[in-house]
């Protein structure tokens, strides 16, 4: 699939450089602007996949700590004891049922992991949606027409999941968005009766503000995804620091300290890579722009779109330090 998506992008490259000197769209900017979302997808899902990973090595370690080593109780009392509080701990992996929902389940205080994998899905659901807006800019911008039937039904399409991925990343939301409205599939007919670029120039004016709401709320969601992995690194560093604290020999006193550094150098990484993120879908406007100038005959050149490459390729770079377990140095 990859590779057929490639070969594709090189023949409207190929004819862009061919029509550059005439009438038609260049279809290389919006070749560019749908890969540098393939790409931003990419880094996405390998770097939030290893932070979704270290999430949930992290809760298992912390809840056999919690469990605690096994006791021979002297007492039935502290057995008792003992037993209730590691049926606690365990109580909160319990997944409950829904009234009326034979297929579905809930988990009254969700462990930090759940919401990682929660978050990295929601966030690789969006990105998806990105790309299909990508795509579909790139099909408007070839020379072979798109029938306005497809174009309508791939609309429509792309607005309904681009809907659904920004309601799955839970953060507070206004109207819907639409990146192709009723007007916009009207003027489409006219795309391919018409000149191809006055309706092109169009359609992307009109989906500029969209694509600036969209990046608000990426960014308010990179926002909130930082606030949160604040808080579990704040919390690992305490328990961790107590049991440094607290322990009897020099081998166990070692083997929390190592512990501790890894969990800053975890930190570190894991924070950069949401802010090369947010900074990645803060370009999207500019990006979006660039589309935009680029068929008005301007010359200012990609930088945008390439920055947004560029960062799913940090992405990568990123994730491998995680699995190193070392971060940067937040520069």
């Amino acid at each position: 699939m990859a590779r057929a998506r490639d070969g594709r992008r090189v023949v409207l490259l190929l004819v862009g450089l061919l029509a550059s000197g005439c009438a038609a769209v260049d279809p290389g900017p919006f070749v560019e602007f749908s890969s540098a979302i393939e790409e931003l997808r990419a880094g996405a899902d390998v770097a939030l996949a290893t932070r979704a990973e270290r999430t949930r090595e992290r809760f298992l370690e912390e809840a056999l700590e919690d469990l605690g080593p096994p006791t021979d109780a002297t007492t039935e009392e502290e057995s008792a004891a003992i037993d209730d509080r590691r049926m606690e701990v365990l109580a909160g992996l319990h997944l409950g049922s829904v009234e009326g929902s034979p297929f579905a389940w809930t988990l009254v205080n969700e462990p930090l992991y759940f919401t990682s994998r929660k978050f990295r899905a929601a966030i690789h659901s969006l990105n998806t949606a990105l790309l299909g807006y990508g795509d579909l800019l790139v099909d408007l911008s070839a020379p072979e027409r798109i029938s306005p039937e497809r174009f309508e039904r791939l609309a429509r399409e792309l607005n309904g999941s681009l809907n659904a991925a920004l309601a799955r990343l839970e953060v507070k939301s206004g109207d819907r968005v639409a990146l192709f409205s009723a007007a916009a599939a009207t003027t489409a007919r006219a795309f391919f009766e018409r000149l191809r670029r006055n309706e092109l120039k169009r359609n992307l004016e009109s989906n500029q503000e969209p694509i600036a709401l969209v990046t608000g709320r990426l960014q308010e969601a990179m926002r909130l995804s930082a606030l949160e992995l604040r808080q579990g690194y704040d919390r690992t560093w305490n328990e961790t620091t107590l049991a440094i604290a607290r322990a009897t020999t020099a081998a166990s006193r070692k083997k929390r300290l190592e512990a501790l550094v890894e969990a800053d150098e975890r930190f570190i990484a894991e924070l950069r890579a949401l802010e090369v993120l947010s900074e990645a879908y803060g370009a999207l406007p500019s990006a979006h722009r660039e589309l935009l100038e680029a068929v008005a005959g301007g010359s200012g050149g990609l930088a945008a779109i390439r920055r947004i490459f560029d960062a799913g390729r940090q992405l990568h770079d990123s994730a491998r330090a995680l699995d190193r377990g070392a971060g940067g140095d937040g520069s």
